[in-house]
């Protein structure tokens, strides 16, 4: 077998066929590894446009974030001063018929 592909390789018809051969093997070889370098340069490119939006959406992430609980705290100061009064005969008797309409039963007992 070995001795026909060197009998082969002897005429000018086979050795067209190994320089066609070794020609687009070497052609696919470099095409893999241009893939690879195009794909790395594109996904730098990708990342570099998008640190500026990333950066922007931290900033307006933790701005957001400190609102909130600038917020929180203070509602949370608001109803700290508030004291604890009991319901009025009024919100007893609003809460006792919205409850009547919604469950259909006599209200829950005052405490």
């Amino acid at each position: 077998m070995i001795a026909s592909a060197l009998a082969l390789l002897r005429t000018r018809t086979g050795q067209i066929g190994a320089a066609v051969l070794v020609t687009l093997i070497g052609f696919g070889v470099w095409l893999a590894f241009h893939d690879r370098k195009v794909i790395a340069r594109h996904e730098a490119g990708q990342q570099q446009k998008a640190a500026p939006a990333t950066a922007r959406a931290d900033a307006d992430r933790a701005k957001i974030t400190a609102i909130i609980a600038n917020d929180t705290q203070e509602v949370k100061n608001a109803l700290d001063k508030l004291p604890d009064a009991p319901l009025t005969d009024r919100q007893r008797a609003r809460f006792c018929a919205t409850w009547m309409r919604q469950h259909g039963t006599p209200c829950p007992p005052a405490r």
